[in-house]
């Protein structure tokens, strides 16, 4: 008896198939940036990727009580995140690291007394001409990330604990020329133009708009709220970050580490090598590899059908992933208490501020 399995994941699919959708958009060059996904033609391989098996079907799993609903498909993926078929992939992985490193860092910080609240997503942009001429030059553009973006903007603006992506585009319709978020043509015919921005995601306090318009003059900032899980953000942020390409092929890194996050801040101490089970959606029992009873694998475009023989189906071994798992200490307890405390008081400040400047009910007139 064939069994007919469809594996739906919505909102991670719609996510996906976003991304893509605008992974081949043309975008703007200057010096030797690329964006994650467009390929390395410069490999062994002339099709953008590094491997001749990237992204290819290796193994299905399962579980023997839930066969419908465990049932996934395995690939071989090189995680290279100028791969054009395993960037996803490469970013998912880099964003579970980075996400627990700040997940670990609350912890140990909240062990010691200090509360660094929820993780904070913000994007912070330059104009374009304060960027202009550092962009040609690797080694002028770190020298501008330290000194202007970490020890300046984000430091004087609260924000003492984080990870930092460079994205130097954003996506524009060449028809009517608008942003594609303020576009309204019906096909929208889209690219990619400069306009650098930096995403901070991490922990802190920002700056008030307009006092943070007032101190940095060429600068702005979108605060894209908090969340307690940081995974999907740096993922997304990931898929389209910009990174710098050396003459010989390989890439230099997508992000950095800021304020207590830096490794002279967060010392790992420990680390241990484990082999993780791939679990059931619903019973979370470990999946075994389909030894026998896989007949035919179809990818469509949201969603993923697989054919099973029930009476022929063998389940063999767990499927287990390697990973390393670390243990921090925060080196600097102190001096992050007192910018913690620093940063609170003048958020509270803040936010009294605005209460008071905000008329209440009793003050209105009825006229809006």
């Amino acid at each position: 008896m064939a069994i007919e399995t469809q594996s739906q994941f919505e909102r991670k699919i719609t996510v996906v198939e976003q991304i893509k959708e605008n992974q081949h958009l043309d975008f703007e060059k200057i010096g030797n940036w690329i964006v994650a996904g467009s390929g390395n033609f410069e490999k062994t391989q002339d099709d953008g990727r590094y491997r001749e098996n990237c992204n290819t079907f290796r193994e299905a799993s399962a579980c023997k009580d839930h066969l419908h609903k465990s049932l996934t498909l395995h690939y071989n993926h090189c995680n290279k995140l100028d791969c054009e078929t395993c960037f996803i992939q490469g970013a998912s992985s880099r964003a579970r690291e980075l996400d627990d490193r700040l997940q670990k860092f609350k912890e140990k910080a909240l062990r010691e007394g200090v509360k660094v609240g929820k993780i904070k997503h913000i994007a912070l942009s330059p104009t374009k001409a304060l960027m202009e001429e550092v962009l040609t030059d690797y080694s002028s553009y770190l020298k501008f990330r330290k000194n202007i973006v970490i020890n300046t903007i984000l430091e004087e603006s609260g924000l003492f604990a984080g990870v930092l992506i460079f994205d130097l585009w954003s996506k524009q319709c060449k028809t009517c020329g608008k942003k594609e978020r303020e576009c309204s043509c019906e096909d929208k015919d889209l690219e990619r133009v400069i306009s650098p921005h930096f995403h901070y995601i991490g922990y802190g306090y920002v700056l008030h708009a307009n006092d943070f318009r007032e101190k940095f003059k060429d600068w702005v900032y979108v605060n894209f709220g908090s969340r307690d899980d940081a995974y999907h953000t740096i993922f997304y942020a990931l898929t389209h970050c910009a990174m710098w390409r050396k003459e010989n092929g390989k890439l230099k890194p997508a992000y950095g580490f800021t304020g207590f996050l830096r490794p002279k801040h967060l010392e790992p101490i420990h680390t241990v090598t484990k082999y993780i089970p791939h679990t059931c959606k619903v019973c979370k029992k470990p999946t075994r590899r389909i030894e026998r009873g896989l007949t035919r694998v179809g990818k469509f475009p949201h969603a993923i059908h697989v054919h099973l023989s029930k009476d022929e189906l063998e389940l063999g071994n767990e499927i287990r992933y390697k990973a390393l798992v670390r243990s921090y200490r925060i080196c600097s307890i102190e001096k992050l208490r007192d910018v913690v405390e620093i940063n609170r008081v003048r958020y509270e400040k803040y936010k009294r501020k605005r209460k008071k400047n905000v008329p209440s009910d009793k003050n209105r007139n009825g006229n809006g």
